[in-house]
This record gives C-alpha cells, sequence and structure tokens, in this order.
C-alpha cells in the first residue's frame, strides 16, 4: 500500500466522494487511486454514497485482477510484438497465453495491465486506472518520457538513460 494524505473542503455539506475519501484515508494507505472530474459535487446524497462506493469497488476489483494476472504470467523472452519493434528485451514485461503484459504503476504499485498482442493490438484491464500510470525503463533518475512502451524502449537502447512511458496523452 502506498501512503497517502487528503486535504478536504470545509463545506458543511461535503459530496459523497469527499465522505469516502475521509472515512477510507485514515489508514493512511491506499491500493489505488480514482481521480476526481474536478466537480466534487457530483455524487450527492444517498445515490452518491452508492455510486461512490461502487467506483472504488470496481477499482479495488481491477487492481486485484491486474495482479493475480501479473503474478501468473512468466517472464518473457520473446514476443511477435517485441520482434516487430526491434526490441532486444522485454524490459520487465511478461506474457501470459499470448499477451505480451506491460505492467502500469502508481507511485511504486501495480495498478494496471497493458496487454499487447502479436498483431500489435492493445488493451488496458477494465475499470482499472490509466490516467498517471507509468512505467520506468532503466534505473536511475529518468530522462525521457515517451507515449508508448516501444518508443520508451527504443529511447533507452538508444540513449541509455531512464525513460518513463506515458501509455496514453489522451
Amino acid at each position: 500500500a502506498t501512503s497517502v494524505a487528503g486535504v478536504f473542503t470545509t463545506s458543511k455539506c461535503p459530496s459523497a466522494p469527499v465522505d469516502f475519501c475521509r472515512q477510507n484515508l485514515k489508514s493512511g494507505t491506499a491500493r489505488a487511486l480514482v481521480v476526481n472530474s474536478g466537480n466534487a459535487n457530483a455524487f450527492t446524497g444517498k445515490t452518491g454514497r452508492a455510486s461512490t462506493a461502487l467506483t472504488a469497488k470496481i477499482a479495488a476489483k481491477a487492481v486485484k485482477e491486474c495482479r493475480e494476472r501479473w503474478d501468473k504470467a512468466q517472464p518473457c523472452t520473446d514476443h511477435p510484438y517485441l520482434r516487430k519493434k526491434g526490441l532486444p528485451q522485454a524490459y520487465g514485461a511478461r506474457i501470459l497465453g499470448t499477451a505480451l503484459l506491460i505492467p502500469m504503476y502508481l507511485n511504486g504499485e501495480l495498478v494496471n495491465l497493458q496487454s499487447i498482442e502479436a498483431d500489435g493490438t492493445k488493451r488496458y484491464h477494465k475499470g482499472a486506472v490509466c490516467k498517471g500510470a507509468y512505467l520506468q525503463i532503466g534505473e536511475g533518475t529518468p530522462a525521457y518520457m515517451a507515449e508508448g512502451f516501444a518508443t520508451a524502449a527504443s529511447i533507452y537502447e538508444a540513449t541509455g538513460k531512464p525513460c518513463l512511458v506515458a501509455f496514453s496523452a489522451g
């Protein structure tokens, strides 16, 4: 779990997500983070509390499923996608079935997996966090950031300097 803290509104009528966070951050740790759209009053009342709890439940289930898939996966020594991109190694990616699994982290915690098939089809785990997730290729302070695993791995290959994989520019 990752250490967390929160700063909350002093409103006497906080939204359901604020109440949920106040209650669940008392321990000071978290396994996943769902980023609010910026409209704190989107969920209020009984329906808001139920929607907030459901969102948290879906995110927690997705993180658990990603960790289970990652644990079942095997170290990767070869994959058609790596060959197609000219990458000499997997940089920590694993294989599960026919899919190359790329780990996605937030604050050092696995929060999602990108699955890449031999034909290059890419998918994220349904319900898991994508926004802000990354993978670092290479040790040390990152010198570069690139969108996509193969691009970041290629930059690392060319420069020998650590590169962060950003998984979506959108």
